[in-house]
């Protein structure tokens, strides 16, 4: 019994089941090294040539006092003394596969107190340091000196090869998230105790350069250049004067991990405090990482934070955080928001906005704000000093309480008073059902005369580029559908896309395009009312093209309408061109700064009589033109070509009066009184300045009758003024003119019959005086200078 035993063997399987991978535990070390003082009392020899446990398998051999071990992780050979209670050890191999770690150790195991000492130096290209273990059964010591690491990442993988399975957390943030280009340690010590395996006593000093802490993999690295490390049994404190994040140094920031003594309880902390940082895209996503979005973006300003957060190891889920920001004129990308002044309060899951100074290019506001991050809800109070769209809303000092929620991902705004909900999800979607609410703030709803609104749907991505379909309007409008039907209500459909704005109609009647002041225009079916107090020329803010199929205007003044079969409108810096046709006539109309140009050609009675809503012509061809410095100064004229005019106020009081005295008896025609006035060739010349219409000459040719004329009509007055000249020829003075001498007494040289008209009074109702009596006094004087012109007359 009292011999050493000697053992040889091929082949021993000591386990016979797979071993799950359990994290690496120290008092597996302590059993190991039992284990090895009592095969060095127990055996003399030990020669096996495998050894197999689990799926893993080495070579054991024990022989004069060395051990001799290969794996196919790493080569031991230990060399081993005993005196009296001490057994020493001295590795002479001690080799890893695939790395160039280099181990010398001394060994020594006092079987009397079971007390193990290790002291030993490890040296590779990654790796340098003195240690010291000290084991019991109780407890363990260490302490690492002049410690120097270049890659953290290859210490953790390492120590996964030889099997050693650190706690999760650890290795991630130890081996993963916090990495520096250089460790340096000047002391590294502690004590463990071994029957619960927690740290009792530990302590470090040292320094890193080129640290990177990175929270999470979508978020941008902390860089700092160089970071000192003061280690104690409660705090491994991090000490820099330069912090980068996202080019923004936060040097005055804190960072440290507190109870590394104890893994469940230890927590990296990270206060940051900077005057540089901005709420850009890469805060926003270390924001979002930790569950705080922000529906903006900060694009430029300043922003003073102090922002803490608090990461447990065990479950950084848990987390901690607080923080205010102090915001001064900082600009956000949302619709080019500016906060000129405010704070922002996180205090865990809330978020509080504390008199908020914002504006942007059409809202002035004062905002207070709280979000429950928790609960997904908040409230947002905002009192706006001014909110103008031009020419769409107008608002001042109004008070705006909005209720918020953002399931799903969707931050959502509701106004309750106002039926205004919208919702941000990589954009914004704005909806309504009471859009009139705004009416008393809208220059637009009051400008159309909307009176109702069914639905109002607005939904941009980029807050440049939007849709708007807005369904059930009911308005007022001077337009009128084939210049019949009002054109009082539709459903819209405006759409911008790259500085480029359309409008459609569900009616098809109208179709807008607008590109920065240009507006092209396409409308059909539809005519224009020009009211009495209508400007013509009125100045636009925009250049417009318009082109039209079956339109028109309707003269309200007149009750008169003007069909077109198509319209082409331009307006352009100030200078309006239109041409129209209808039928075969052309309408051409040009108005400048200081021009002003009408033209009309090849006009036929169908267009004649449909203006006036009555007949008024039949054949013929009429023209028009007209032009002067504007529409209150200028000159024209009107031709005729062989055409019958008839049913005209003064037409008819002239066959009244002529019908009414004998002596005109001699103007009573067939085609006068009853076809209407023939007109061979016609012609009006006018003028017009200010209120005063120049009737400058009337001169109508006719088969039986030519008229003479001239006068003035006061628009203002909307009177008439004017005298008119008949004279018979042909059919009525045939006869006489058949007679040789007494026809030039009678007729005189020019062969004609003629009398005066005057006319007066209101434009709607004229009255018409004849000169007969003055004319018939005028007979002997008549003949007598008919007389006196026959030796004339005879010798042409």
């Amino acid at each position: 019994m009292d011999t050493k035993i000697s053992l040889k063997a091929e082949k021993i399987q000591i386990f016979t089941q797979k071993q799950e991978d359990k994290p690496f535990d120290l008092r597996q070390v302590v059993t190991a090294l039992q284990k090895l003082k009592n095969l060095y009392l127990l055996f003399e020899e030990i020669a096996i040539d495998y050894v197999e446990f689990g799926d893993e398998g080495m070579i054991f051999v024990f022989k004069e006092g060395e051990f001799y071990v290969k794996h196919k992780i790493f080569v031991l050979r230990l060399a081993l003394e005993q005196t009296s209670h001490t057994i020493n050890a001295s590795i002479k191999e001690l080799a890893f596969t695939n790395s160039d770690v280099n181990v010398s150790i001394d060994l020594s195991i006092d079987t009397s107190e079971e007390q193990y000492n290790f002291a030993g130096t490890l040296d590779s290209s990654h790796n340098y340091f003195d240690f010291v273990f000290t084991f019991s059964p109780k407890q363990m010591s260490f302490r690492l000196d002049k410690v120097d690491m270049k890659d953290m990442r290859y210490n953790f993988n390492f120590l996964k090869q030889i099997g050693v399975n650190l706690p999760p957390n650890i290795a991630l943030w130890l081996g993963e998230r916090v990495l520096a280009g250089h460790y340096h340690l000047d002391y590294f010590q502690g004590t463990i105790n071994l029957k619960n395996l927690k740290i009792t006593e530990l302590s470090g000093k040292g320094w890193v350069t080129n640290l990177n802490v990175k929270l999470a993999d979508e978020i941008e690295s902390i860089f700092m250049p160089l970071m000192e490390l003061d280690l104690s049994t409660r705090l491994l404190d991090f000490s820099f004067e330069k912090a980068i994040f996202n080019g923004k140094n936060f040097g005055e920031s804190k960072v440290y991990i507190s109870n590394i003594a104890n893994p469940n309880q230890a927590f990296i902390y990270l206060g940051i405090k900077s005057e540089e940082l901005m709420l850009d895209d890469k805060l926003q996503a270390l924001l979002r990482h930790y569950g705080i979005k922000i529906p903006l973006t900060q694009l430029s300003g300043q922003v003073v934070s102090d922002f803490e957060i608090r990461i447990p190891f065990s479950n950084p889920e848990k987390n901690i955080r607080r923080g205010e920001f102090k915001l001064s004129e900082a600009g956000f990308d949302k619709t080019n928001l500016l906060v000129h002044e405010g704070k922002v309060r996180l205090e865990q899951d809330k978020l509080f906005f504390n008199n908020l100074m914002i504006s942007n290019d059409f809202a002035r506001s004062s905002v207070e704000a709280s979000l429950d991050f928790g609960q997904k809800s908040g409230v947002f109070d905002a009192n706006i000093s001014t909110l103008e769209l031009k020419g769409l809303l107008n608002m001042h000092d109004e008070r705006l309480r909005m209720n918020m929620s953002f399931e799903n991902n969707d931050i959502v705004l509701s106004a309750e008073g106002w039926d205004l909900e919208l919702i941000f999800n990589d954009g914004l979607l704005l909806r309504s059902s009471n859009l009139m609410s705004f009416k008393p703030y809208s220059p637009l709803l009051q400008g159309l005369k909307v009176s109702n609104v069914s639905n109002f749907v607005f939904d941009s991505r980029d807050y440049e580029n939007f849709t708007v379909r807005v369904t059930g309007v009911h308005f007022e409008s001077d337009f009128f559908i084939n210049a019949k039907k009002p054109y009082n209500q539709d459903d819209f459909l405006i759409e911008k896309k790259d500085g480029q704005t359309k409008i459609y109609t569900k009616s098809g009647l109208l179709e807008l395009t607008m590109i920065d002041d240009f507006i092209q225009a396409s409308v059909k079916n539809i005519y224009y009312k020009i009211s009495k107090d209508f400007k013509l020329g009125q100045d636009f803010a925009y250049n417009i093209t318009l082109n039209g199929l079956n339109c028109g205007l309707m003269v309200e003044k007149f009750n008169k309408n003007l069909k077109f079969d198509s319209l082409n409108l331009i307006v352009r810096d100030g200078i309006t061109n239109a041409r129209a046709s209808r039928d075969k006539a052309v309408f051409e109309f040009t108005k400048g700064k200081s021009s002003f140009l009408l033209k009309a050609t090849n006009i036929n009675d169908a267009f004649v009589n449909d203006f006036f809503k009555a007949k008024r012509a039949q054949g013929g061809n009429f023209g028009i033109l007209v032009k002067g410095d504007n529409e209150q100064s200028f000159e024209g004229k009107i031709v005729f070509k062989n055409t019958y005019l008839t049913d005209f106020e003064i037409h008819n009081r002239l066959i009244s009066l002529i019908d009414g005295i004998p002596a005109l008896f001699i103007f009573k025609d067939q085609t006068f009184n009853n076809s209407g006035l023939k007109i061979e060739t016609g012609v009006i010349l006018f003028s017009r300045f200010k209120n005063k219409l120049n009737i400058k000459s009337i001169a109508f040719k006719g088969n039986s009758v030519d008229i003479l004329g001239l006068g003035s009509v006061d628009l203002n007055k909307n009177t008439i003024d004017m005298q008119l000249e008949l004279k018979t020829l042909k059919s009525t003075t045939e006869l006489i003119d058949n007679i040789p001498v007494i026809n030039h007494i009678i007729l005189g040289a020019n062969r004609a019959i003629s009398t005066r008209f005057l006319i007066d009074g209101k434009l709607d109702d004229p009255e018409i005086h004849s000169q007969i009596i003055k004319e018939t006094l005028k007979i002997p004087f008549n003949l007598l200078r008919n007389l006196i012109e026959i030796p004339m007359f005879w010798l042409r």
